[in-house]
């Protein structure tokens, strides 16, 4: 997935460079018509997302060898609650009282089914 989107920035980067270029019939002008892309401020936020998903997906492969398909995997999928929750507290992702209601009972079965999965665990 990574890959696959750095060449899709990269392209989309080298594409605008070149309608730019030929906008402005010059590859200098072209390349100074390119928006910054602020490294500066994007190199902390960036990092540290990307070492927190990792450390995540680590987990999630610890997971499940240690706790087994059933209960491991049911552990992780109540990640979706949780980004849920965090949606709907915090960022206000879905707004509107019968969303949100549908959100719950949403949740409530995904619940309902991670407590059924780790149920058919046997020791």
């Amino acid at each position: 997935f990574a890959i696959g989107a750095a060449i899709a920035t990269v392209a989309g980067w080298i594409l605008r460079f070149l309608m730019a270029s030929h906008r402005k019939q010059s590859f200098e002008a072209g390349f100074k018509s390119l928006p910054s892309m602020h490294l500066t401020k994007i190199l902390l936020p960036g990092a540290l997302s990307g070492t927190l998903w990792s450390i995540g997906n680590i987990g999630q492969i610890m997971s499940v060898t240690f706790l087994g398909e059933t209960i491991g995997m049911s552990i992780v999928q109540s990640q979706m609650i949780i980004s849920g929750i965090l949606g709907i507290v915090w960022f206000d992702e879905i707004q509107g009282r019968k969303k949100i209601i549908g959100w719950v009972l949403s949740a409530v079965v995904t619940f309902i089914g991670i407590i059924c999965l780790s149920g058919e665990h046997k020791s």
